[in-house]
């Protein structure tokens, strides 16, 4: 698992080679050994998304820790575990994002991402215009492989009023 969030959420990170080596010995050597199948311990993949929005401060909101707020507002969301250690209920692989019938759509809702910046300290609306907020580059939610879990990337968030950048991170690359 990754770094935590200021929040002690966690986030995403490809497990060590130690970590994949000690789930094989415990699914192939501590637990009896199948004998109908074999046993293959591969990590997890990822979808990298690139967050990029134009947001207005409230009045008095100071950017610099508006634009803290709205870095880990994300980091939040995109997490794995939340503080207690759970399964953060927010995101999830793509086979798991499914519709109200059941049927897999594999979707990071764009609309999850713009909730989570609208609702950090500090921001008092996300530009509704066509560059207000792009995920990957385009204003859409972003499709997820059945085996993929989303993982945020690149981000720049910057004051609508002034074009100031008041956050801009790189990730660290799985």
């Amino acid at each position: 698992l990754g770094a935590q969030t200021v929040s002690g959420r966690t986030r995403p990170a490809p497990p060590s080679a130690a970590t994949l080596a000690a789930v094989t010995t415990m699914v192939t050597v501590t637990r009896p050994q199948t004998v109908t199948f074999a046993v293959t311990v591969e990590a997890a993949t990822f979808t990298t998304v690139d967050v990029t929005a134009r947001v207005a401060l409230e009045h008095g909101a100071s950017a610099a820790t508006t634009g803290t707020n709205a870095l880990e507002a994300l980091r939040d969301l995109f997490a794995v575990l939340d503080a207690n250690g759970n399964l953060n209920p927010d995101i999830d692989f793509g086979a798991n994002l499914a519709e109200s019938d059941g049927t897999i759509t594999g979707e990071l809702p764009w609309s999850h991402v713009f909730n989570a910046l609208r609702d950090a300290a500090g921001i008092r609306k996300v530009d509704e215009g066509p560059l207000g907020l792009l995920l990957n580059g385009l204003r859409r939610s972003i499709f997820l492989d059945p085996r993929a879990f989303p993982r945020l990337r690149n981000v720049t968030i910057t004051d609508l009023d002034t074009d100031a950048v008041i956050a801009s991170a790189a990730e660290p690359a799985p």
